[in-house]
């Protein structure tokens, strides 16, 4: 027990030696009063009495209580303070300050200790009488002994001793100090009850509230902090201090962490915003890092008057944002410099050009973007030139068959500086594009930079003429036709006729006198062979020659010149003459109305027939190849420019005629891309006879789908269609089960999924170029005589170089020769959002109606493909389109463009522009980017009412 006591007084001491180190609040002094102390004495005349003296420490004049009781028998004299609030305390430390005298010479019955107790209470209900004076219910703090004495109970300094306990745990709402005199003559100076705390602190970032201290001497009162504004311990543990018994914090655990884009101050004690300049990507008290090259942290401009959210603000500064035309590609992170695509290449230009293949070689760009992943991009068009026979200088182009071979074979990633093009047609012009690019062209908002360079392959020798005729054939003479050859491979120069009389047998004298055979040459496609024998039998052939020499000579073609013997003769010569000359001219007519529509309308059969013809020495196994690869019967110039759409009655028919069957083993179907009316849609690999693979789309007809016809009707429309902007057959498998139709990939599928994932990513130009190529498209569609019935953006396919192409045929009809004629549907379901009043009406399509899609399309684009008038039922969209509404113009739309929708959206179909009119504004608009500056700031809403009551979000037309 005396153990127990000397460690707690050991304690005591040490409080009192760093209490000058912690932080106290006092719950009661007997210093600070200012009046009488006014403590209860028992007995009320007994020996304490409250006197005042003078504090030589503070100067100034207290009031304290003395007894001096020796000489009594049996002296027990108590005082006790008023009641004292603990404030939540739970432990209270006591200071004392009395003198007392010495009993040296005194009587027996002196003392010179006094005892000091406590009693608690959770109100002041102390009296006279209650508690009882004695040790129990008082609770005995120490019997207390003076260590220096007073020779004069009236001097306040002189032998004063000082003294501190401890009281606790404290269980209720205050508590008295008493003290009892058992025959002391001593001065209770002054009495101090406080506790202490752990003061309100930041420390590691952390805010530590003000703490009481624990309830006894050895406890630890453990504190959470709260982290500081703009840091969090979410990733890390939690901010934790302890608080002793005697006011001090200790043994702090966890830390906060500052907030991307702050950082910690050199106290620790709040985070800071980096400076302009700087950036923090993460959680942590690390400095903030200066912003990588062509970076900034500069807050970006509102696009709207609402304040900036506090996401937007707390992210201001967590990384650097790429300066205008600088970019990061998507695995660089914030650290990483921004950098930019790279200029054009220098020095585009072609050497060893022959007549079926060009090398091209270039210079890296002078600028390389500061990056070191440069590589290149090259594009090959064909372009196709009208017939010098006609009075034109009009040139187009598309993109070079899969014929041509190149090396390397990935176009789209070339690391080297040349390319070698070969397999190319000879005497044909090409235009090869040379993009520079590296990995953050693809992220960027602008059109890589490229170099053009027009080559033209050197002639060489035609094929062979081809569809050789004899006409008006008489006594003597005959007249020959003939088209020019299948591959012209240059201009033209001559044609070269060789006939020979084939009647046996032959006379020696005529073979040796050179007569036979005969030959002439000509300009013409066209020539009259004379002084032929009657009756006998010739042989002809033609060759056409170029610049470079003759071609081979066509298939021989023989004919019979008519025998005239008297008889026949003189019944010629008996026969009316009227009536002669009308049989002849009647069977010249015939004749050359037969011919004429042959020409004109069978000539692509003749074509393939002689073509067949000529390839007919093939081994089966060289003609499978052939077929394989070549899928589309490739038509002369001529018949090519001025083709009209025709469809079939049968579809097997035309894909027999149009496309070569696919063989199944040079086909790989990979993964499923999506599904149609009629299948599902795959991915897969086409292996060409160069044997490099392209990826390829292909339907599939789906198990047990009966309707053959539909599934192959679009293929036979496809195969007839050869254009950059409209999806190219590649192909068809009907041989085998499943049946597939074989077309070109395109990576980003449909138009109106890419918008949507790619909303606010493009410029107005590249939406514009997207809408320019989908005019064209159209508009070569439009010149077939054709019309599509359902344009709208979720037919048109992306490929990944953004060029847009119309497909799905599936709803598509023809026209008649007659422009303005229309096709009228036996029923079916009609897309009534993208649809023309008149074919929701009267069922009747027509290229205007096209026209009107066209325009959905153009809004579609433009807003990032939202739905065209947004929740309205059918109903109420045919109701507003009939009452003169049209949609309005989506945000940030140039109102230029707008009024060229409004345009194609007239109710008269008549007063509709045509696609080839609306190809030719989209590319002035082009060339004239100022028009594109006035746009649409308001943002249309979808409306609650119906049009008529509330007609603001649509434009009158």
């Amino acid at each position: 027990m005396e153990v127990k006591k000397m460690l707690c007084r050991m304690i005591v001491f040490l409080m009192i030696f760093v209490q000058g180190y912690c932080e106290s609040d006092d719950l009661y002094n007997s210093k600070a009063a200012t009046s009488d102390l006014q403590w209860i004495a028992n007995p009320a005349n007994g020996k304490w009495e409250e006197v005042s003296g003078f504090d030589v420490g503070l100067s100034k004049t207290i009031r304290y209580y003395q007894v001096c009781a020796y000489s009594n028998p049996n002296p027990n004299n108590w005082v006790r303070t008023p009641f004292i609030s603990s404030r939540g305390a739970e432990i209270a430390y006591i200071d004392v300050e009395f003198s007392m005298m010495k009993c040296d010479n005194l009587e027996s019955s002196c003392k010179e200790t006094f005892n000091l107790y406590y009693f608690e209470s959770d109100r002041d209900d102390a009296s006279s009488t209650f508690p009882p004076w004695r040790e129990n219910p008082y609770i005995k703090i120490d019997t207390i002994a003076g260590e220096r004495f007073s020779t004069s109970d009236r001097d306040v300094n002189e032998g004063i001793n000082f003294k501190t306990w401890s009281i606790g745990p404290l269980t209720k709402n205050g508590f008295y100090i008493a003290a009892q005199d058992k025959g002391a003559c001593m001065s209770l100076l002054s009495i101090r009850v406080y506790y202490f705390y752990c003061p309100r602190t930041v420390d590691a970032l952390a805010l530590f509230p003000r703490t009481v201290a624990g309830k006894d001497v050895a406890s630890l009162e453990e504190v959470d902090g709260e982290c500081v504004k703009n840091s969090n311990s979410s990733d890390f543990q939690a901010p934790r201090y302890y608080c002793n018994s005697n006011g001090q914090w200790i043994v702090r655990t966890g830390a906060c962490h500052c907030k991307p884009g702050y950082q910690a101050n050199h106290l620790m004690t709040k985070c800071e915003e980096c400076d302009s300049g700087h950036y923090k990507s993460s959680h942590g008290n690390q400095l903030c890092s200066q912003c990588p090259a062509h970076s900034t942290n500069a807050r970006k401009k509102m696009t709207t008057t609402d304040e900036p959210s506090k996401e937007e603000m707390d992210s201001v500064f967590n990384h650097c944002f790429c300066e205008a035309g600088y970019y990061r590609t998507p695995d660089e992170d914030v650290h990483a410099p921004c950098t930019k695509p790279p200029s054009k290449p220098v020095a585009v230009r072609p050497y060893g050009v022959n007549s079926s293949s060009v090398t091209l070689g270039w210079s890296n760009p002078n600028d390389d973007g500061g990056r070191n992943d440069l590589y290149f991009n090259v594009t090959c068009l064909q372009c196709l030139r009208l017939s010098e026979r006609e009075v034109s200088s009009k040139a187009d182009c598309f993109p070079c068959s899969n014929d041509v071979i190149f090396q390397p074979s990935n176009t789209k990633r070339i690391l080297g500086n040349h390319l070698v093009a070969s397999n190319l047609t000879p005497f044909t012009t090409y235009r090869f594009k040379v993009y520079s690019m590296n990995q953050v062209t693809p992220v960027s908002d602008v059109a890589p930079e490229y170099d053009v360079v027009t080559v033209t392959t050197e002639e060489t020798v035609p094929s062979a003429v081809v569809n050789v005729q004899s006409y008006a054939l008489g006594s003597k003479n005959v007249s020959l036709k003939w088209s020019i050859p299948l591959y012209e491979n240059g201009a033209i120069t001559k044609y070269q006729v060789v006939w020979t009389d084939i009647t046996s047998p032959f006379n020696k004298d005529e073979k040796e006198s050179g007569k036979l055979p005969m030959m002439l040459e000509t300009k013409d496609i066209s020539a009259s062979l004379t002084d032929l024998k009657p009756g006998h039998d010739y042989s002809v052939r033609v060759r056409a020659a170029t610049s470079v020499g003759f071609g081979p000579y066509s298939r021989p073609v023989t004919f019979r010149i008519v025998h005239s013997d008297p008889a026949d003769l003189q019944k010629k010569e008996s026969a009316p003459v009227g009536l002669m000359v009308g049989v002849v001219v009647g069977i010249v007519l015939i004749v050359a109305a037969v011919a004429g529509l042959l020409y004109f309308y069978n000539r692509r059969k003749w074509v393939e027939r002689e073509r067949m013809s000529e390839e007919s020495t093939l081994d089966e196994k060289e003609k499978l190849s052939v077929e394989a690869t070549n899928l589309i019967v490739s038509l002369p110039p001529t018949d090519r420019d001025h083709r009209i759409y025709v469809d079939y009655p049968d579809p097997r028919k035309a894909v027999r005629e149009f496309s070569c069957e696919i063989i199944p083993s040079c086909l790989k179907v990979e993964n499923n891309i999506g599904h149609g009316e009629f299948g599902e849609v795959c991915r897969g690999k086409l292996r060409e006879k160069n044997g490099a693979e392209i990826y390829v789309a292909v339907k599939r007809m789906k198990g047990g789908v009966k309707d053959q016809f539909s599934f192959l009707q679009e293929a036979s429309i496809m195969a007839q269609f050869s254009h950059p902007n409209v999806v190219q057959l590649k192909g068809v498998v009907t041989k085998s089960s499943p049946q597939m139709i074989v077309t070109e990939y395109m990576e980003h599928g449909s138009l109106d999924s890419f918008l949507k994932k790619k909303k606010g990513q493009l410029t107005v130009i590249q939406l514009i170029e997207m809408l320019k190529g989908i005019a064209k498209g159209m508009r070569y569609l439009s010149s077939m005589k054709y019309v599509h019935r359902d344009l709208a953006a979720r037919n048109i396919l992306v490929n990944s170089e953004l060029v847009c192409k119309v497909s799905d045929f599936g709803l598509s009809r023809t026209l008649e020769n007659d422009p303005h004629a229309t096709y009228t549907t036996q029923g079916g379901k009609i897309a009534i959002r993208w649809t023309a009043p008149e074919c929701i009406r009267f069922r009747k399509f027509t290229s205007s109606s096209d026209v009107w899609s066209y325009g959905i399309v153009m809004w579609e684009v433009m807003s990032y493909g939202e739905k065209p008038y947004w929740d309205m039922t059918n109903q109420q969209v045919v109701e507003t389109i009939e009452q003169g509404y049209r949609l309005p113009a989506p945000y940030e739309c140039p109102m230029c463009l707008h009024r060229l929708m409004v345009e194609c959206w007239a109710f008269n179909a008549t007063q509709r522009p045509n696609m080839d009119a609306v190809y030719h504004r989209l590319d002035e608009l082009m060339r004239q980017p100022a028009a594109l500056s006035k746009v649409n700031l308001q943002v249309a809403t979808t409306p609650t009412t119906p049009m008529t009551d509330d007609p603001k979000p649509f434009v009158p037309a």
